[in-house]
């Protein structure tokens, strides 16, 4: 059994003496560590502002020989996307406890950018509404935590609009007549991303998006009359 063990015995020689003896203090650990808590386990940070890996652990037995230790492996070359940690401790009896699990690091991402009204970032605005046929700047800034912008490690998708219910509200934004961009992603021009939408005909809502090598979508609803 695990924890404070004794053993006891008899001798009997030939002539019918008998002698007896216990052992006392024998220590047994069968058991593995424990791991009691990962810090980033399952965690969601943004860029810049990512917790190093810690873990803690305990034993019931012989106590563990040192300090847990995590190893952390995953994510793309400029730090974001899914992470996969494995935290490990050992006791004094050499047995190793193990547990697994992520967290995800993810692009400050203030919404997007004018001229297009993102109603879900930015108090107290409508949504925008263009002229149909007119090329719209669709932009946005990838950043850090502290609001320095960075480049992702591979483009943004540009993702196709989808046309959603008819309306009728009146063109509120400028006309923008910038040579549309084509392709399935966003240029980068070292202080934002942009891709430059050729609308088709107005009268309806449209929402457009993007998809981010962090693995998060972001999308913004706009109107084309």
């Amino acid at each position: 059994a695990n924890g404070a063990n004794s053993a006891s015995g008899t001798a009997t020689d030939k002539a019918g003496n008998t002698a007896s003896a216990t052992v006392s203090g024998i220590n047994i650990d069968g058991e593995v560590p424990t791991i009691t808590g990962v810090n980033v386990a399952g965690g969601v940070y943004i860029l810049g502002a990512v917790p190093g890996a810690t873990c803690t652990a305990s034993d019931s037995f012989s106590g563990l020989a040192g300090s847990c230790a995590v190893t952390v492996t995953g994510g793309t070359p400029n730090g974001v996307g899914t992470f996969f940690y494995t935290a490990t401790a050992t006791d004094r009896a050499g047995n190793k406890g193990t547990t697994t699990g992520s967290y995800k690091v993810i692009y400050r991402f203030d919404g997007f950018l004018q001229p297009i009204n993102d109603t879900a970032h930015q108090v107290g605005t409508s949504t925008s509404v263009f002229k149909g046929g007119s090329t719209i700047p669709v932009k946005f800034q990838l950043m850090q935590a502290n609001g320095t912008v960075v480049a992702a490690n591979t483009a943004p998708v540009w993702l196709t609009p989808a046309k959603g219910a008819s309306m009728s509200l009146p063109v509120d934004e400028s006309l923008y007549s910038a040579t549309a961009d084509s392709g399935s992603t966003y240029r980068f021009d070292l202080t934002q991303y942009i891709y430059n939408w050729k609308t088709v005909t107005g009268g309806y809502y449209y929402r457009i998006g993007v998809t981010l090598d962090d693995g998060q979508t972001y999308y913004v609803n706009i109107g084309l009359r």
